[in-house]
């Protein structure tokens, strides 16, 4: 992917580690291409590697590597959103294509020039003068119409997911309040020996309690061991408690609503 200045710029592109091309790079003539290279491959390169190209020889000096999850809205290929992953990013050199005197990469420069601008009337006499040269029919679309196009997509998308895991999470959570009800009406008889020995209702939904919170918090850690303190695991582990609270529901108004003496009894 070739790009300007201005690309960094507009889709707000940020780097894990190393640096972004300089004016230099842009107006660099030699072989060695600089390039900036998708998070995929920090599994394979370090900064300032070169890697050749099989293909044409050409060699490419890696300065910088993007954040995992970079992404651009590519407008020339049916509007969609590309991930930058697994992408090679490199500087447009037009001063070489002159040098050389190479049309093949003009021809590509000018093919994957994206413009975007408020200013209808540049985009009119460009078109005006490729017409006038017999050189390129240029297509201009709205930005704004497409990205509003995209957006619905995406809500759709996430509100389709959402409802799917919604639904997901209501059953979970029924069958974790059916499977705790079933364990309390299974450790009657040992609930009532912790009874004849002092303990309390409290003592029983605390019990019920850490057992409940041990299964449902238990994935947090490994969250936490992944992507560290963030607003996103605070959030998750919040969640968390709360649907933990939501399970205790049910087994809280079962052992507060039994008296002990029919607890005792059913132990007998």
């Amino acid at each position: 992917l070739a790009i300007n200045d201005s690309f960094i710029d507009y889709f707000n592109l940020e780097l894990k580690a190393g640096e972004f091309f300089k004016l230099k790079d842009y107006l660099d003539t030699t072989d060695l291409v600089p390039v900036v290279a998708g998070s995929n491959f920090e599994n394979f390169f370090r900064l300032g590697d070169i890697i050749q190209s099989k293909k044409d020889g050409i060699q490419y000096n890696i300065i910088g590597f993007l954040k995992n999850g970079s992404k651009y809205y590519d407008i020339k290929s049916s509007s969609d959103i590309i991930p930058l992953d697994k992408a090679l990013i490199l500087p447009i050199q037009s001063n070489k294509a002159k040098i050389q005197n190479d049309f093949g990469l003009f021809d590509t420069i000018i093919n994957k020039t994206v413009i975007i601008t408020d200013n209808e009337n540049m985009l009119r006499s460009i078109a005006e003068k490729s017409a006038e040269l017999k050189l390129y029919t240029f297509d201009f679309k709205s930005v704004g119409e497409q990205m509003a196009y995209i957006n619905e997509e995406m809500n759709q998308w996430t509100l389709s997911l959402l409802v799917f895991c919604m639904i997901i999470l209501f059953f979970c959570i029924i069958g974790m309040i059916c499977n705790t009800l079933q364990v309390l009406n299974e450790l009657t008889r040992e609930l009532g020996v912790h009874i004849l020995c002092g303990a309390t209702k409290r003592s029983i939904l605390l019990r019920l309690f850490f057992q409940v919170s041990f299964l449902i918090l238990l994935p947090n850690i490994f969250i936490l061991l992944i992507y560290s303190v963030s607003a996103i695991t605070m959030f998750t582990i919040f969640i968390s408690i709360f649907l933990t609270i939501i399970v205790m529901i049910a087994p809280y108004m079962k052992v507060t609503n039994t008296s002990m003496n029919e607890l005792l009894r059913r132990n007998e």
